[in-house]
């Protein structure tokens, strides 16, 4: 049996932490001198626009240091090797705030404990993999920072399999990590497009979660793709307590 979990906005906080690690980036840069904090914001969103829109589907659309050498380049005209310090700069301090604020986060929610302890319990019971459309430097700081030491799971992100999630071959990739068929794999993912769609192209039911610390944790049944079950709570917890009651079953 394998449990194919997401990681970002599904067992991290992600999208909360990006925004404040942003935030915290923009006041580094108006710190240094290097201009306004409005004029970062909108200098790392173009950048990041571009880095998107020429990769679209491709891993690398997803790495930070592309952004902060566009931003950099636009802002110049040109590169310089004190050019590129500054790309190396943006990166660090970026990689700091996040780990930082994942650390935060960690600490002022006293539900991640409950998470925590289930993942260690369900480790005993099933294969954990972790499937990501990110680079792997990026989401191994994420984990060394927040995760527990004595989890042990394995990993499928975006840039080894070369293609991001929904794409079959990604999905194909991490069904062969695990040494183990759709029907008795599950997926929990908060992508409708990206996890749900992607699993369901290769026959994997899955579980849609709307938050990862919802009130309800109720588990209700969505339309079903491609032939195959989806699911839907408000609750990644509940999430996996269904997915372990499914498993047990095939």
């Amino acid at each position: 049996m394998a449990l194919f979990l997401d990681l970002d906005n599904t067992v991290l906080p992600s999208r909360l932490v990006y925004e404040s690690t942003i935030q915290a980036l923009a006041k580094d840069w108006e710190e240094k001198g290097y201009g306004s904090q409005t004029f970062f914001f909108e200098n790392y969103e173009k950048a990041r626009k571009i880095t998107k829109d020429l990769l679209v589907g491709h891993s690398s659309n997803r790495l930070r240091i592309l952004y902060f050498k566009n931003l950099i380049e636009a802002w110049k005209g040109e590169l310089s090797v004190s050019h590129f310090e500054l790309v190396f700069w943006l990166e660090g301090r970026y990689n700091f705030h996040f780990s930082y604020f994942l650390q935060e986060e960690k600490s002022n929610q006293p539900k991640w404990k409950d998470l925590f302890d289930l993942l260690l319990e369900v480790q005993t019971k099933t294969t954990i993999c972790f499937v990501t459309n990110e680079n792997l430097r990026t989401q191994g700081l994420k984990i060394r920072s927040f995760l527990p030491p004595e989890l042990k799971f394995q990993f499928v992100c975006s840039e080894e399999v070369g293609l991001e999630k929904p794409s079959t071959k990604f999905f194909e990739y991490a069904l062969s990590k695990v040494n183990e068929s759709p029907k008795r794999s599950l997926i929990i993912g908060d992508n409708l497009d990206d996890d749900i769609e992607g699993g369901a192209r290769v026959g994997i039911p899955s579980i849609h979660i709307t938050e990862i610390f919802g009130s309800s944790g109720k588990v209700n049944s969505l339309p079903s793709r491609h032939g195959t079950e989806v699911f839907q709570t408000d609750q990644t917890i509940s999430a996996i307590n269904f997915a372990l009651a499914r498993l047990s079953q095939s």
